[in-house]
């Protein structure tokens, strides 16, 4: 119900189940919840399993990081 809310409201394409419940469910929970959100709303995402165990907001926040530095870096005047 709670991705179902989220969905109602922002319409994702993608919904990210992280941390220890996207670990723990793995693509068989994904999947329950991507037919469940269809049932309850007009949104339609695609929901996941997150591939990365540790700490995956961290990770993707360094990812954009280095990404915008090397753009700032090496494209800055082109």
């Amino acid at each position: 119900m709670g991705v179902a809310s989220i969905c109602a409201v922002l319409d994702p394409e993608l919904v990210v189940l992280g941390s220890h419940v996207g670990a723990a469910g793995g693509g068989e929970l994904a999947g329950r919840v991507q037919r469940a959100v269809a049932r309850m709303c007009l949104a339609q995402p695609r929901v996941e399993a997150s591939a990365i165990p540790d700490r995956p907001v961290v990770r993707g926040a360094l990812l954009v990081a280095v990404e915008q530095a090397r753009e700032r870096v090496f494209f800055a005047d082109l």
